[in-house]
């Protein structure tokens, strides 16, 4: 004999619901790769086309020397000498890096002080913002960038905030009271 269900008539377990909600096996393929469509066509024409299009300038020989782009870096003591410099300082710089925050890190784990949440803001704050867009303010907009850290704007701008908050705190509670 089977058990009575106490689910109300007509409502469908969630085995069943789930059971018509699925997609056949051979049908999950094409939808995958159509969902994936759109991410595809802008890697295809945002990287990879430009990509592929700088591989191929370089391999090109070059028109005074004959040689290509590829060819010449690797023969010529000049470039030479500014690739091992540049992986040089990259690594000098890395594991520096590395080390002071290993230190800090670590300092930050185990240390329990006054402005401890302060310091840690502190120390995350940039990465809020990538180092693309602060290279786009410095070199593109400069007068943007030098008019948004002037101490002046900034105080008259957090005053205005500070008032639109205020005065939308009295309008909510009615009273005028905060």
């Amino acid at each position: 004999m089977k058990a009575a269900s106490k689910q109300p008539l007509g409502a469908a377990s969630f085995s069943t619901r789930w059971m018509v909600l699925t997609v056949p096996v051979r049908h999950k393929s094409l939808v995958a790769v159509l969902a994936l469509m759109p991410a595809l066509i802008v890697f295809c024409a945002f990287w990879l086309l430009p990509f592929s299009r700088l591989i191929l300038m370089g391999a090109e020989a070059d028109r005074s020397s004959g040689v290509s782009a590829y060819l010449t870096i690797l023969t010529h003591r000049q470039y030479l000498i500014s690739i091992v410099t540049t992986v040089g300082i990259s690594l000098v710089v890395s594991l520096t890096a590395v080390a002071i925050a290993g230190f800090v890190g670590f300092f930050l784990a185990r240390q329990h002080f006054w402005g401890k949440a302060v310091l840690v803001a502190i120390l995350t704050f940039p990465l809020a913002f990538p180092g693309v867009v602060v290279g786009f303010l410095v070199t593109v907009k400069p007068m943007a960038f030098r008019r948004t850290l002037d101490v002046r704007l900034l105080i008259s701008r957090a005053i205005h905030w500070l008032s639109l908050l205020l005065h939308s705190s009295r309008h909510y509670h009615g009273d005028g009271c905060l």
